[in-house]
């Protein structure tokens, strides 16, 4: 039915045109009778004409200056809506040059514009703003109309716009068997390939049907996209969607078709695996995304050990790259152990892999109920992002409901996906700080997209502004809002885009992800309740001391394998890593068995074999271990050495100490860490007058030893303390080999 309208249409537009076309003619025609031939003009004829033109001018200022005045009252009295239509009235009578419009053959305008060195052609088209028609035609069934907010994105071959609400004063937009016509302003993105329609499932009657999309460039009326729907955007009808990606093309009869993907889900087969969660994904490709799917069926779906099978219909997405999948934590037993994810893609003939094997429970493992999974890997790729969000100190800001982000790269072509930020209060005047893990490179952001699912009571929510800081680019970016996302308020929106405050943008140190696996050794007793610290040595520096935190108690059990995402600066080669725990009591004693240090982005892997006791009771009763690097990266690791430390305390009255000592050895390859001098070789009564206590350092070669740092906590009755020296050798060499360190304060 949909397709003779157009075609009406369409015959009815040519019909215009054609008509149009043979006025102009006629008058092109009529003109060019009553007029002679051309004449040839010299440099002194063309000199004479211009004196004439001036004088011409200057005998008749006070007409002009009425003229002037005359329609600058008149261009007052235009709306906004009259001036528009003159723009474009006047870019569409523009295209039309030529012999119809009365100029002569011969002649030709050529507009020159400076394009910026370094830009390409197609960044410089992508840089115009242009102005899209967008009409969209509700169905003629029961309740097609729709009382929510409409959006559309559009997808070219230049890039992506941004998310446009497409508003209409009037109270019956998108009612039933209604076209709606809307402009909307953004820059160009080129050939239109798909078009993504949704809206935000609010008011009294959210579901709509959409029966077509058609979007005209104003600029060039004949590139003209029709997008076919003929479906249900409701969560009560069809397949429960909302969101749909349209396809689109020139000729209405020609649009190209939906490439298939056959998605199964595999829950593993452990107690408690299984889910009453909705569980969402979104597929990512060369060509773009699938946007959130929600996976449903008629059956009971993602219980243990079972395999679900979904079908998602999608634009083809070219060589997969990643998945996103998750759930909402709703339901009893929301907590759910994913083995794998496979995906066919039907129309390509191939079959993608995402192995899992993690929990999604908030109280499970690292507490996660949303991760991004690379193609046939489980080794990770993420890049952490670190987001502040704050809300508003006005009555009434916070919010009970589920918030989300979604992270746009440039050009807007990728995205970090739907990512719901658990854990926060959002509470009026406070600021909820989120470290969020994406596979995707996507800083500097285009803009931010920010909303709720107004699923709860007081779902209405004041958001003041976002602040994102991407470690890998030291970017940090400000996106302020200040508007309300209720329902109740302003204009009605639960979701907004957000753009850049381009002048606080700051640059900081850059930091680069990397992944750390721990492993703990299967013997008895091996596992630690004790909070772990780690530091990193290599060629160019250090990293700060980094504190393990794993959101869950169970880190660093026997036989475990605890894997962390930390960013550290270039520091070149790696070459040592020190590792301790904070308790000295008798049950806080952890054998390590080794810690493995992977780049996420360049794959560069490092191993750190310990098999050794931190404990104050068994081995050397050291509680701190500092580890050679090994691998293929390193020719020869460091060796490790055993220190002896003399300290020498003073002759005089009082000079003894009652304090906590702590000492650390510098030398050329870096240094030993501030180290508590806990047990003397020779003095179980410490730092005694005239005492010289003597106490084992084991560290990674310090090179040649420089200088020493000691002092002490100040705590005790008698604690201040008179230091004669400090005496430094490698354990087994002669006392003549020592460097001394004097200090006598």
């Amino acid at each position: 039915m949909w397709m003779t309208r157009w075609r009406k249409e369409e015959q009815e537009d040519e019909g215009h045109e054609q008509n149009n076309n043979n006025v102009n003619t006629g008058r092109a025609n009529k003109r060019s009778s009553g007029k002679s031939p051309p004449e040839k003009v010299t440099d002194g004829g063309a000199k004479e004409e211009r004196k004439r033109t001036k004088k011409k001018k200057s005998a008749d200022p006070e007409k002009e200056d009425e003229m002037g005045s005359k329609d600058k009252k008149k261009k007052k009295k235009k709306s906004a809506e009259d001036e528009d239509d003159e723009e474009d009235l006047q870019s569409l009578d523009s295209n039309r040059t030529g012999p119809a419009m009365g100029k002569p053959p011969c002649t030709r305008l050529v507009k020159l514009s400076c394009v910026p060195h370094g830009w390409s052609t197609t960044e410089n088209l992508a840089r115009r703003v242009l102005v899209y028609e967008v009409v969209t035609v509700t169905g003629d069934v029961k309740g097609a109309g729709t009382d929510a907010n409409v959006f559309v994105t559009l997808f070219g071959d230049f890039g992506v716009s941004p998310k446009v609400h497409l508003a209409s004063k009037s109270r019956t937009a998108f009612e039933k068997n209604k076209t709606d016509v809307f402009h909307i302003k953004t820059h160009n993105v080129g050939p239109l390939k798909k078009l993504r329609i949704e809206h935000d499932n609010t008011g009294m009657n959210a579901g709509w049907f959409l029966d077509r999309v058609v979007v005209t460039d104003v600029n060039r009326p004949h590139l003209r996209y029709y997008f076919p729907c003929n479906n249900w955007l409701s969560q009560e009808e069809a397949d429960s969607l909302f969101v749909r990606d349209l396809l689109g093309s020139l000729n209405p009869m020609d649009v190209p078709k939906f490439n298939k993907y056959l998605v199964s889900v595999f829950t593993a087969d452990m107690k408690g695996s299984g889910t009453d969660a909705d569980v969402f994904i979104n597929i990512f490709g060369e060509f773009g995304d699938t946007g959130e799917r929600r996976l449903n069926s008629d059956k009971d779906n993602f219980e243990r050990g079972t395999e679900d099978k979904f079908t998602i219909d999608s634009p083809n997405l070219g060589r997969l790259r990643k998945i996103t999948i998750g759930h909402n934590n709703r339901g009893s037993s929301a907590g759910w152990f994913l083995d794998k994810v496979s995906v066919d893609d039907m129309g390509n003939k191939e079959i993608y892999e995402f192995p899992v094997n993690q929990w999604f429970a908030m109280d499970e493992a690292d507490g996660k109920i949303q991760r991004d999974i690379l193609v046939g890997s489980t080794q990770p790729m993420a890049i952490v992002y670190n987001i502040q969000v704050m809300t508003g100190d006005i009555r009434g800001a916070g919010t009970n409901s589920k918030i989300h982000i979604v992270m746009h790269g440039t050009k807007g072509v990728k995205n970090s996906g739907k990512v719901f930020l658990e854990g926060g209060l959002f509470e009026r005047g406070l600021i909820d700080i989120f470290n969020v893990e994406i596979c995707e490179l996507i800083s500097p952001l285009s803009r931010v997209s920010i909303g709720h699912d107004n699923g709860a009571v007081g779902a209405g929510w004041y958001c003041e502004k976002v602040t994102i800081y991407c470690p890998f680019t030291g970017i940090e970016q400000t996106f302020p809002c200040g508007r309300w996302l209720d329902e109740d308020e302003a204009d009605g929106l639960i979701e907004r885009e957000l753009y850049e405050m381009v002048s606080l943008r700051q640059k900081r140190l850059k930091k680069y992800p990397w992944t750390l696996w721990i492993f703990t050794t299967d013997m008895k007793g091996a596992g630690t309740d004790a909070q772990v610290f780690l530091q990193i040595y290599g060629e160019r520096g250090k990293s700060d001391e980094m504190k393990m935190e794993n959101n869950t108690e169970d880190s660093f059990e026997q036989g475990q394998v605890d894997k962390f995402t930390i960013e550290m600066p270039d520091i070149g080669r790696l070459q040592k890593l020190r590792i301790w725990h904070e308790k000295r009591h008798p049950f806080a004693g952890w054998h390590l068995a080794k810690v493995t240090l992977m780049k996420t982005l360049t794959k560069e892997k490092y191993s750190f074999d310990c098999c050794r006791w931190l404990d104050i009771n068994e081995d050397d009763n050291e509680i701190i271990r500092e580890i050679p690097a090994t691998g293929p990266l390193v020719p020869e690791p460091l060796p490790l050495i055993k220190y002896l430390v003399t300290i020498c305390t003073g002759n005089i009255s009082g000079s003894g100490t009652d304090a906590s000592v702590f000492l650390n050895v510098l030398g050329d390859l870096g240094d030993s860490g501030e180290r508590l001098m806990y047990m003397s070789k020779n003095n179980v009564n410490k730092f005694e007058k005239g005492n010289h206590d003597e106490f084992l350092i084991e560290a990674v070669s310090l090179g040649q030893v420089r200088r020493v740092r000691v002092g002490h906590d100040g705590r005790g009755g008698g604690c201040g303390w008179f230091l004669d020296k400090v005496l430094v050798r490698v354990d087994g060499t002669p006392e003549s080999e020592a460097i001394e360190f004097p200090c006598d304060r």
